[in-house]
């Protein structure tokens, strides 16, 4: 007597030869079938579909002799065709976040063609942006408290960001003893004169980086240069002599308009061009240029030899006067008369050596703006033609 369960058994079609049998109330995909299904779906032509696969190995005397590595790549191969989407960008970011079981939200386009796909791969990748740097600074000093910026700020740093450098520049926002307190813009709809990405390449790398360095260094704890570069900026050093230097700015300019916070209708252009930030730049090296040269003159001219950067530079104090000294030569109207060719600071080499050139002036030579705008010995800055 045959089985009764003979008659629900079948061997699947075109696989009498590999023994592999189905129940008659399930079907292998017709070719009928898969016109219907690729009506909806469009998937890519080089990946076989599972018919084909299995048409493939008919050659094969049965499936349970397949070898480990034959059977893996069936398998992968039909996970492959049964996948429920196809990811158009951010496939690493999928694997991190999967492997930490992290939950994150997805943009989806059900049931979209292959050109469609395309279409979003192409558009993704080619019209991308990169993160402003001055966003990426505000994250960094606000949305981290100091223990959870400790957890990951050795693998920032060794993925190159500057995170000292950028804390150094909140603070420079956020310090109210801060010279520039309030004054930074991060590029989420405020309105404020100085960009932070700009202060910190203008204004807070030039401390940062110890450009003063031959001013200061007997001033800096620490037996060799590199280790007293290193607490230059780790005991936050760098940031007391930037706050002095740019307070007494502050201070000599407070009641002259050329600190005020203020920006043009655009919201982003000062209204004093003492405050934009390629401005700064070159103040700050134009006066400490001054100030060591001064210092140098000094002690090369010293008789009995006995003066020497110790002696002329004893502390920050001394350094504050020596600023307060310099800014005062440096009249107001300085920043308030220049000339067309003024417009080329931001872009050219010429005019900002220039206007280093027409300061220095000032300081050393105690040159008026009058002498500056000379048509035959004056500075091109502030020639009015």
């Amino acid at each position: 007597m045959s089985d009764p369960t003979d008659d629900k058994k079948t061997t699947a079609p075109g696989l009498e030869n590999i023994g592999l049998e189905i129940n008659d109330d399930e079907q292998l995909v017709s070719d009928a079938d898969d016109e219907e299904y690729s009506d909806e779906f469009e998937f890519d032509p080089k990946v076989p579909s599972t018919r084909e696969l299995l048409r493939e190995k008919s050659q094969l005397l049965a499936l349970e002799k397949l070898s480990p590595e034959d059977l893996d790549a069936w398998i992968d191969a039909i996970q492959e065709t049964l996948k429920v989407g196809l990811i158009i960008d951010g496939q690493h970011r999928v694997s991190g976040t999967k492997a930490q079981k992290v939950l994150f939200a997805v943009s989806a386009l059900p049931e979209a063609a292959w050109p469609e796909l395309a279409f979003q791969f192409i558009v993704l990748n080619s019209t991308a942006r990169a993160v402003k740097e001055s966003l990426l600074i505000n994250i960094i000093g606000t949305s981290l408290d100091p223990e959870e910026l400790t957890t990951v700020e050795k693998r920032l740093v060794d993925s190159g960001v500057p995170v000292p450098l950028y804390q150094g520049v909140m603070r420079l926002h956020e310090d109210p003893e801060s010279p520039f307190y309030g004054m930074l813009r991060f590029g989420i709809a405020d309105k404020a004169p100085i960009d932070a990405k700009a202060a910190k390449s203008k204004i807070a790398a030039y401390w940062h980086r110890c450009k003063v360095y031959p001013l200061v260094a007997h001033l800096i704890p620490g037996e060799t240069k590199k280790e007293k570069m290193q607490n230059w900026v780790a005991q936050g050093i760098w940031y007391d002599y930037l706050k002095v230097f740019w307070n007494v700015a502050k201070a000599r300019y407070a009641d002259t308009g050329l600190w005020l916070p203020t920006t043009e209708s655009d919201g982003v252009t000062p209204t004093s061009r003492l405050l934009r930030t390629t401005v700064l730049n070159l103040v700050q090296n134009a006066v400490i240029e001054s100030m060591f040269k001064a210092l140098e003159t000094e002690i090369n001219n010293d008789p009995e030899s006995v003066k020497d950067m110790k002696a002329l530079l004893p502390d920050i104090n001394a350094f504050q006067k020596r600023c307060e000294m310099y800014f005062k030569r440096l009249l107001p109207e300085f920043f308030s008369e220049w000339g067309p060719a003024s417009k080329g600071l931001d872009g050219s080499r010429g005019p900002r050596d220039e206007f280093v050139k027409a300061i220095r002036q000032v300081i050393e030579s105690h040159k008026s703006v009058a002498e500056l705008k000379s048509q035959t010995s004056g500075s091109i800055i502030f020639r009015l033609v």
